[in-house]
C-alpha cells in the first residue's frame, strides 16, 4: 500500500510542479514525486477500468503477461540520478521482461520505458503526455513493428483520430503522443475519460508492435539470442555490422 494511496480525481498545479529543474536531481522531493506517481498509477487503472472489455481485466493483466508499470520517483542511477518526468504505463509484466532479457541481454528488463513498447501517461514541469512509445533501446518491438507493413501508416491514422502526432527516429524508434499543457490539463473536468479515449484508440497498435511468443516474426527472438550468444563467445569482438543483419527481419 503507498503512503499517499490518493485516487485520482483531477490534474493539480502541483503535479507539474514536482519536476521542475531545481527539483530533479534532489531527494528532498521525492515524496512529492511519490505522490504524483500513485496519482499517475491510479490514472492509468482509472482509465483502463472503463473501457473493460476492450483489454483484458487490470486482475487478469498478469495473465497475458503485461502489467502497469511506474517510473521511479527519485534520483537513482537507472534514471541517471535526474528524475525529469514520471511515466506511468501498460507494458510487459517482470517476468515476461526478465525472460526476454535473458534471451536478449541488449533489451532490459529494468527499462521498460526504453527497451519496450509501452502505452500510458507522462508527466513534466511543462504538462502531460498520453503516449504509445517504441523506445531506442526496443530491438525486438522494433523489429516486429517494422515486419508490419501497415504499421506505419496505422499509426499516422490514429494520432489523427485523438489529435496527437507520431515523431519518427532514424535509429526506428517513434512516439504517437498527445501533448497537454500544465495549465490545460488543470482545466480538465474529464482527464480520465480522455485517457480512456486514448488507450482504446491505441489498443490494437500497443499489441501489434510488442513480440510475443505467438507475434515473432521469421523466429526474431531466436536470431537475437544466437547473435548475442556469438558476441560473448568471441570476447564481444562481433563486428556490430554483421550483428545487426543476423538479426534482421528479412
Amino acid at each position: 500500500m503507498s503512503l499517499f494511496d490518493e485516487r485520482f480525481d483531477r490534474w493539480q498545479a502541483s503535479d507539474f510542479a514536482a519536476y521542475a529543474p531545481a527539483k530533479q536531481r534532489s531527494n528532498r522531493f521525492n515524496l512529492q514525486r511519490s505522490r504524483v506517481r500513485q496519482r499517475l498509477v491510479s490514472l492509468l487503472e482509472q482509465a483502463l477500468d472503463a473501457a473493460e472489455g476492450l483489454w483484458p481485466p487490470r486482475a487478469e493483466l498478469g495473465a497475458h503477461g503485461l502489467q502497469i508499470w511506474s517510473s521511479l520517483d527519485h534520483p537513482h542511477i537507472l534514471n541517471d540520478k535526474v528524475v525529469r518526468l514520471q511515466t506511468a504505463g501498460l507494458c510487459r509484466d517482470a517476468q515476461t521482461r526478465e525472460r526476454l532479457e535473458r534471451l536478449v541481454p541488449a533489451v532490459s528488463a529494468s527499462l521498460p520505458r526504453r527497451d519496450h513498447v509501452l502505452m500510458g501517461v507522462e508527466v513534466d514541469v511543462d504538462g502531460l503526455r498520453w503516449v504509445l512509445r517504441l523506445g531506442p533501446g526496443a530491438s525486438v518491438d522494433r523489429a516486429v513493428a517494422q515486419a508490419d507493413a501497415t504499421l506505419s501508416a496505422a499509426l499516422d491514422e490514429v494520432a489523427g483520430e485523438v489529435g496527437g502526432a507520431v515523431t519518427r527516429t532514424v535509429d526506428g524508434a517513434w512516439r504517437l503522443e498527445v501533448l497537454v499543457g500544465a495549465e490545460d490539463a488543470t482545466r480538465d473536468e474529464s482527464p480520465v475519460e480522455r485517457g480512456r479515449a486514448f488507450l482504446a484508440a491505441c489498443w490494437p497498435l500497443f499489441r501489434r508492435a510488442q513480440w510475443r511468443d505467438d507475434l515473432d516474426p521469421e523466429g526474431l527472438v531466436q536470431r537475437e539470442a544466437a547473435a548475442a550468444q556469438t558476441q560473448r563467445a568471441d570476447g564481444g569482438h562481433t563486428d556490430g555490422k554483421q550483428r545487426a543483419a543476423a538479426a534482421a527481419v528479412p
